[in-house]
């Protein structure tokens, strides 16, 4: 099975279960992305999207704005708001805020990630409300794998390798559906409502 058909495959796992279990959260899925979103988002931030992110930009360009009950307390972001996102990360880089540059002694990483505060090669896709976000990281170290999912915590200092790619990251998410684990971590997902009412950034 290709890259592409497995894409299509989950997605159609997680949208049958969300028909079948959670239509309201169903709605929160938007339309699919047009070629000229994804060529301009390319050009924004300079990149080619990898083949996982291509295809699920076909079938939904992310969610509504804070859907984060869907994705275990990640709401997948649109193409506009994930230029918006890489540009305001690069603009504090800019300021020093976000150093692009290894720095071992302070950033501490699980899994083959760069040890820096911010990389303008990591694109974002999901945003928890709350500053941190998934990446999908078009510069790995050796041992990493182009396009693999990052958890960016930015308070933290700490990042770490979610899947091997996107498309790995959404079958991640049609199992959860199918066991009945909508939020994997239920703890998580009672301090991120708690956090939610003071901060709804993105």
């Amino acid at each position: 099975m290709s890259s592409d058909d497995e894409v299509r495959a989950n997605w159609r796992r997680i949208e049958a279960w969300l028909a079948a279990n959670e239509r309201s959260l169903l709605t929160t899925l938007l339309p699919p992305a047009t070629p000229q979103q994804i060529k301009d988002a390319e050009a924004a931030i300079g990149v080619s999207f990898p083949p996982e992110l291509l295809a699920s930009l076909a079938a939904h360009d992310g969610q509504e704005p804070h859907a984060y009950e869907m994705f275990a307390g990640w709401a997948l972001l649109p193409l506009v708001h994930v230029v918006v996102v890489w540009k305001e990360l690069v603009a504090m880089a800019k300021r020093l805020e976000l150093p692009a540059f290894d720095e071992p002694d302070h950033v501490r990483t699980e899994g083959p990630v760069r040890p820096r505060a911010w990389d303008p090669l990591w694109i974002p896709v999901a945003d928890d409300g709350q500053g941190n976000r998934l990446m999908l990281d078009m510069d790995p170290p050796r041992g990493g794998t182009l396009g693999q999912v990052i958890r960016f915590r930015r308070e933290a200092n700490f990042h770490s390798v979610e899947a091997a790619d996107f498309g790995a990251w959404l079958s991640q998410v049609a199992d959860w559906f199918e066991r009945g684990e909508l939020v994997p971590d239920d703890d998580d997902d009672d301090d991120d409502d708690e956090d939610e009412d003071g901060d709804t950034s993105s």
